[in-house]
This record gives structure tokens, sequence and C-alpha cells, in this order.
């Protein structure tokens, strides 16, 4: 038998637990909407797909060869998204690496949107991603099966935007890139020459705190002062009524 005062701690732990697991559907998107070329001249060549989920760059080599260019591709999910911190599936990356003539970008920015259909809003986050397109030639670094494979990293994978869910403002950071659905999470991945390589992106959903604002000294002393000025009153209507009450 249960104690009575114990019998409503399951009930309590079940709504503690539905609270905690709460999740939001979804919609995920994203474009490529800038390329960095980095410092030397020429520029980038064959550079194309801007403004869509898919951008390429580079002429392939050596010349006539009838392989693609390098690219990246950011495909969209569908998911439920926790609010209290979990990691979740933002979308899936695809880094395409075939050789080309240098000079090849150094980065490229994606603007991933959230699309919340049962708040009726969606919100744009810009994040960065480095790009090394090594030359294929020894030593390599980062080393792989072939030489050489390119690298893509996050240098800074939190969100400056805020969007606002059931009446909270959240931001969106990304915690990294997994190959492995979500059990291994790296801040950067390799991709093999003339192979394509994707990873899902992870990202989190985290709570904006709106700190209030603490009253300057000056505020704090004149609520101080008010507050002996209405206590003194106090005791001088008291001490009235106690005359009063006695005859005096």
């Amino acid at each position: 038998m249960i104690p009575r005062h114990f019998k409503g701690l399951p009930i309590l732990f079940a709504i503690l637990c539905a609270s905690n697991a709460q999740a939001i559907p979804m919609l995920t998107s994203g474009i490529w909407n800038l390329i960095e070329e980095g410092n030397s001249p020429p520029p980038v060549a064959n550079v194309s797909g801007l403004n869509t989920n898919e951008i390429a760059w580079g002429n392939p080599f050596p010349a006539g060869a009838t392989t693609p260019p390098s690219g990246y591709i950011f495909d969209g999910v569908n998911v439920d998204a926790p609010l209290d911190g979990p990691l979740f599936p933002l979308g899936d990356f695809t880094h395409v690496n075939f050789s080309i003539f240098l000079p090849s970008i150094s980065g490229a920015n994606l603007d991933v949107t959230l699309d919340i259909p049962d708040e009726g809003t969606s919100e744009n986050f810009m994040f960065f991603f480095n790009h090394d397109e090594t030359p294929n030639s020894l030593p390599c670094d980062p080393s792989g099966a072939t030489v050489c494979p390119d690298l893509v990293t996050i240098p800074d994978a939190s969100s400056t935007n805020t969007i606002s869910i059931m009446g909270m403002e959240f931001i969106l950071a990304i915690e990294g890139f997994s190959e492995d659905g979500g059990t291994t999470i790296t801040d950067g991945f390799i991709t093999e020459e003339g192979q394509n390589n994707t990873a899902t992106l992870f990202a989190r959903l985290e709570e904006v705190v709106v700190q209030q604002p603490v009253p300057e000294p000056t505020t704090l002393s004149l609520i101080g002062f008010g507050l002996a000025l209405s206590g003194l009153g106090f005791v001088r209507r008291r001490r009235v009524s106690v005359r009063m009450a006695q005859g005096g």
C-alpha cells in the first residue's frame, strides 16, 4: 500500500516529465547567400547557386575534366524541436569535394529559417562555415585516405537573433556535425577527395532569460526614506490614539 502522502507523487512526476519533454513541430530550410573568397586574387571561378540551398564553385581539375565542381548542399527537415535544451537535427549538410583549380572559397554563409506553423511565425538565423580546400599534395592536414581531404568547420555556432515560441524567447545554437545520428558531435568534418560526404547538423533552442533591472542606489535610498517616514507617521498616530483613549 502507498502511504497517503506519497500517492500524488507519481502524478506530479509525470507532469514534471511532460513539461521537461515539451517540443514543438518545426520546418527548417536554408539558403547560401554569401561566400568568402579569402585575401588573394584572382576571384573564385564558376560560383553558382547563391540564394539557393545548393552552391558550387571552381573549375574542374585537370582541364577538360567532367567531374563536378566543389559545393555545399543544405537540406532542411521536419522535426519536433524540444524547448528545454536537448539536441535536435537541424538539417543535412552535404559537402561535394572534387578537384578544382585554385583559388577556392574560404567560407560560406548559411541563412537558416525556422518555420513554426503552430505559432504562425518564422525566423532567420545566420551561420558561417569555414572551408579549407587543401592542395592535393603531401603532406596533408588534415590527413585522410586520399590526397588530400577538405575540411569544413563552424567557427561561431550561436545565433544573435531570437525566435518567440509560446511567449518565450529562444536563440538557435548549432552544436556541430554528426555522421552517426547524433551519437558523436564534432565542430567540423572532412570529405575525401572525389566524394560527397553528408553529415547532420544538430542544434538546440536555448531560452533567453531576461534579467530584471536592479534598482539604482539612489532609488533604494528614496524607497527606504519613504518607508521610514511611513513608519514614523504610524507611530505618531498610534501615540495620539492612545492618549485620546486615556483622556489625555
